[in-house]
């Protein structure tokens, strides 16, 4: 190259230069804080992302253990709960073509109040259920195993079977439960 092209270009170059120096110095600071801006939002949108999957998992949990409560408190009920008892009952009978003919419901724990002694473990109270129900001896095994297995605690205590013109007629007394928090009422 020669000097006179230099003098020609050299001013203009360098002014070109010293501008995007500066330019480099004024804008690196700026897009430094700005990708560090982006990386901390970047890694608030992932931490967000972590709670909202979190919370959706408790939720599920949380729907799960409603269910289960519910499933609990049909199991055992907040009150003495005899129409929900009848008709649970009811509903066994005759989903295996039998008949109810008579129930009687004592509430053990206010029985067992009266006599000055206590039924009650404290979380539950007992309520005995005596019922007498007929059918064909297949459909009274099929009620009895799904009496056992009903959502709605029975624990048989006994149970007398007796022949009929019909087929078989069980005496059966039956122990359910309550809340013991409803017996203080």
């Amino acid at each position: 190259m020669n000097i006179k092209n230099i003098k020609k270009y050299g001013l203009p170059v360098a002014l070109i230069f010293l501008f995007f120096l500066i330019s480099y110095f004024y804008t690196y600071p700026q897009l430094v804080a700005k990708n560090s801006l982006i990386k901390k939002y970047d890694d608030e949108a992932i931490a967000g992302q972590s709670t909202l999957t979190s919370l959706e998992k408790t939720k599920t949990l949380l729907e799960k253990s409603q269910a289960n409560l519910m499933d609990a408190k049909v199991a055992v009920a907040d009150d003495k709960d005899s129409p929900n008892i009848l008709a649970e009952l009811e509903r066994l009978a005759a989903r295996y073509g039998a008949i109810i003919p008579s129930v009687q419901i004592n509430d053990a724990a206010t029985s067992a109040k009266v006599k000055g002694n206590s039924a009650s473990s404290g979380i539950i109270s007992p309520v005995l259920v005596s019922f007498m129900i007929s059918g064909s001896a297949d459909n009274m095994k099929s009620f009895v195993k799904a009496l056992e297995n009903d959502l709605k605690i029975f624990n048989i205590k006994s149970m007398v079977v007796s022949n009929s013109s019909g087929g078989v007629t069980l005496s059966i007394q039956a122990e359910t439960y309550k809340s013991a928090s409803a017996t203080t009422k």
